[in-house]
């Protein structure tokens, strides 16, 4: 699996609401609101290393947001880790890239009643930022202006207490032409977990990509996260690539 395909799954499905091409490196901009929309996408040359860094840096400061570098199997230049980790930088939040079929997927999941819609609802909007998000109202707008970047569709499971498990599923097409699927925001409220909710809100999320007629799969998953890694190998997902974060300190 050519890593640099799915690296650009990614970045379309979780656009940036700025973006600045510095030869093949994608400067990403939105106010600071997640770390995907907010790095450099380093799976392309540049021309020269240093000032490629020192571009990126300055981008950083002109929209007032952290230095942040995604790097991954694809990253060009090959020593950029070695550069970053001289001018300070580490790394953080390494995530796995898992690959699979949605067909094997759906196999493997057991269903329950979910509601689908084109875009986030408030509910489904105040449960995932209450599990994965970090700020207030402000920053709420700009995740939904974000999430609204991709054809995607969101599924919203209650429960007698109200919501209780999310998530998005964004559709996006490779430079060959074949369409993928990828899972976001998947989130279950903390005192409703363990009782397979996730599992019908994926199962009705794959059920539109089936819909659709796509077979193709991707998701992405922090290496520590134990319990949301056996739930995807379950679903015959495989690990094809990382990335992960380089920030200073």
């Amino acid at each position: 699996m050519d890593p640099r395909l799915l690296d650009h799954l990614a970045a379309d499905a979780w656009p940036p609401l700025e973006s600045r091409a510095l030869d093949g490196w994608r400067l990403r901009a939105a106010s600071g609101v997640t770390k995907r929309a907010n790095s450099v996408l380093t799976s392309g040359p540049v021309v020269d290393p240093e000032r490629a860094i020192d571009a990126a840096e300055a981008f950083a400061r002109e929209h007032r947001i952290p230095p942040l570098l995604q790097l991954g199997p694809a990253t060009l230049p090959a020593d950029l880790a070695d550069r970053l980790s001289a001018r300070g930088y580490a790394p953080h939040d390494r995530t796995l890239v898992l690959t699979g079929t949605v067909r094997e997927a759906l196999a493997a999941l057991s269903g329950g009643r979910t509601e689908i819609d084109a875009h986030p609802s408030d509910d489904w909007m105040r449960l995932w930022w209450s599990v994965d998000g970090r700020g207030g109202d402000a920053e709420v707008e700009v995740a939904r202006r974000i999430l609204a970047g991709c054809d995607s569709s969101y599924a919203l499971l209650r429960d007698e207490d109200g919501p209780a498990a999310c998530g998005r599923l964004a559709f996006a097409t490779a430079l060959d032409g074949e369409e993928w699927c990828g899972l976001f925001g998947v989130a279950t409220r903390p005192d409703a977990r363990r009782r397979g909710h996730a599992s019908a809100v994926l199962r009705s999320l794959l059920d539109q990509a089936r819909g659709r007629g796509i077979e193709r799969l991707w998701i992405q998953v922090l290496e520590s996260n134990s319990g949301a890694r056996r739930l995807y190998a379950a679903l015959g997902c495989e690990r094809s690539s990382w990335y992960e974060y380089w920030r200073r300190p």
